[in-house]
């Protein structure tokens, strides 16, 4: 017989497939979604992704997504990416905030890393 599973892990397993799915409809979240999705209480929920990852579900969420944008522009070919359709594309709708963001997060730009050479065209 198998110990019960942490709590925590279960509200965040739930939540993080959640962020998964709107970061791939490119859909923004609120904590209350995420509460009607784990099936707990706001609190709950917040309480889970402090214990565990140090900060709240929309903190997480969004690092999520800034991560997908990173590896989008590390796959994507410069001389046919537009960085700003492609961060509209994924839910960010002030440039320069998430230019920032970026930037503090990566310590790099987002043009910067889609310079780098990463793209290999198949």
């Amino acid at each position: 017989m198998f110990p019960p599973a942490d709590k925590s892990n279960l509200v965040i397993a739930k939540a993080v497939t959640f962020f998964e799915e709107q970061i791939k409809k490119g859909d923004s979240i609120s904590l209350g979604m995420v509460a009607d999705i784990c099936q707990v209480p706001a609190r709950t929920i917040q309480h889970h992704f402090n214990k565990v990852y140090g900060m709240g579900p929309i903190q997480y969420f969004n690092k999520m997504r800034m991560d997908h944008v990173k590896d989008l522009l590390e796959k994507a070919d410069p001389k046919e990416t537009n960085i700003t359709a492609l961060i509209y594309d994924n839910g960010f709708y002030h440039i320069s905030r998430f230019s920032k963001k970026f930037k503090e997060q990566y310590g790099k730009s987002p043009s910067d890393i889609l310079k780098e050479d990463h793209f290999v065209k198949e």
